[in-house]
Parts: structure tokens; C-alpha cells; sequence
């Protein structure tokens, strides 16, 4: 074990907090979480969903995300894939790879499907209606001597408000998120946790609201598109694997929309 597991484990066991509860709290599979901390990188997904992990773990921990994800990037030869510019001569492939091609591509879709499954949030909250009380008939043919029903009164008018009294809007920020391509992502409104850190498959499709403010941080800045009030970012998230992170509020939307 190297320095760099080493340092989550210890940081862990000081904190008191078993593998179990560390990935009840990223939704991290604690397979994964104990390969980060022995150093066992081939374990991992690979890509941007190892790099969120790392992230992820290290703020339950209170260490410093970005100097983390750095040293993981040090210690297991990770390096960004360079796709424009390069040319590298390879032979022709045979037909035999050419068969083969297809059928690698379809375990890779089926590995990410299940991957999703396995780690998505299960919580659903459902709000029943309360109860109606039963209203029971009057009986008509009883023998008894009728009771008057009290009189009814009317509740007083709500007041007025005073003139060129404006209403402020109940929810002044809402974000929506689009998903195109498989993407960490972390989203908290006013404080409370929403997407407490999951990967989320394309096709996928988000909305919240808040009062105050809007934190939301992505492993794949280009993989999803974001509306804010239901307007579009002036400027793109950011590009192909890049991890981006940005805080929104009233007072800075006029800089982050339109």
C-alpha cells in the first residue's frame, strides 16, 4: 500500500467511519472504496468514473478534492487520452478483429448499463393524501326529537395587501439537467443534498428548485446541458472529461445565463 491509499484509510479510521458508511454517503460500491485505498487502481471503472470517486470519498473525508484526484492521477500513470493532432500508424485489422469489433462494443454498453444499476438512488418518497373524514347521512326515518345544527360562520376575509405590495416568487432558481452522455454528477439546493454523487446514464433528465443557491459539480463537463430559469449557460460547461464544479445564486445569474 502506497502513501496515497494509505492516507484515505487512516483518514478514515480516525473519523471513525466504516467502508459501509462511506458508501452509503457517495453511493459508491465499497469494492471500489477499498481499491482506492489499497492502491488496487485496475479494479476501478477507469476514465472519468475513477476520478470521481476519488473526488467524491475525499470530501467525506475533508481532504482536499483537487490535491487528491492529482495524486491519483500521479500514483496509478493516469493521463488524459490525446485524440486530435495524433497519428499513429497501426497494420490493417484483420477480418477475424473486424467480427470481434461489434461484439467488444456491445460488452462495454452492457458492463456501463449494469454498472448504473448497481449504484443508482433506490430512495423514492411518496406523499400519500391524508384521509378523507367520512360525512354520515342524516336519518330520516328515526323517531327521536331533531337537533338544530348550529349555525354556521363564516370565516373572515383574508386582508387585503397593502398597495404596490409586489409578491416574491417562491422558488427564484430552478436548474435542469440533461444528460448526454454517462456523467458524475452532485447537485445540492439551499444547503440540502439532491444528487449526492452518481453517475447518470444518457436520457437522463433532472429538475430542482431553490431559494437561495444552486452547487452542482460534474466528472464530465460536456456530458449533460444545463437551463437555468430555463434559460441556456452563456458559456459552455466545459469540454470532454473536464471536471467542473459551479455555485449559482441570484446575484450571479445575470453572469451565468443568457
Amino acid at each position: 500500500m502506497s502513501e496515497f491509499g494509505n492516507t484515505f484509510k487512516t483518514r478514515r479510521e480516525a473519523k471513525g467511519l466504516s467502508l459501509e458508511q462511506i458508501a452509503t454517503e457517495t453511493r459508491i460500491n465499497t469494492r471500489f472504496l477499498q481499491a482506492i485505498e489499497q492502491d488496487d487502481f485496475q479494479v476501478l471503472p477507469g476514465g472519468i468514473f475513477s476520478r470521481g470517486f476519488v473526488r467524491a470519498y475525499a470530501e467525506v473525508l475533508g481532504m482536499d478534492q483537487e490535491k487528491a484526484v492529482a495524486d491519483f492521477e500521479r500514483v496509478s500513470n493516469y493521463h488524459e487520452p490525446v485524440l486530435e493532432g495524433l497519428r499513429v500508424s497501426t497494420p490493417q485489422p484483420s477480418k477475424r478483429n473486424l467480427i470481434l469489433y461489434p461484439i467488444a462494443a456491445g460488452v462495454l454498453v452492457l458492463v456501463i448499463v449494469i454498472f448504473y444499476l448497481v449504484t443508482r438512488d433506490r430512495h423514492v418518497t411518496v406523499n400519500p393524501d391524508p384521509p378523507k373524514p367520512s360525512v354520515a347521512a342524516p336519518d330520516t326515518t328515526a323517531t327521536s326529537t331533531p337537533v338544530a345544527a348550529p349555525p354556521v360562520v363564516e370565516p373572515p376575509p383574508p386582508p387585503a395587501p397593502p398597495p404596490h405590495e409586489t409578491t416574491q416568487p417562491k422558488a427564484p432558481l430552478t436548474i435542469a439537467v440533461e444528460v448526454r452522455e454517462p456523467t458524475w454528477v452532485k447537485i445540492t439546493t439551499d444547503g440540502t443534498s439532491k444528487i449526492a454523487g452518481e453517475i447518470l446514464p444518457p436520457g437522463t433528465m433532472r429538475s430542482y428548485t431553490a431559494q437561495n443557491s444552486i452547487y452542482i459539480a460534474v466528472g464530465n463537463a460536456s456530458g449533460l446541458s444545463l437551463r437555468i430559469n430555463d434559460q441556456p449557460l452563456r458559456r459552455p460547461l466545459g469540454r470532454n472529461g473536464q471536471v467542473r464544479a459551479i455555485t449559482i445564486t441570484p446575484a450571479n445569474l445575470k453572469d451565468i445565463i443568457g
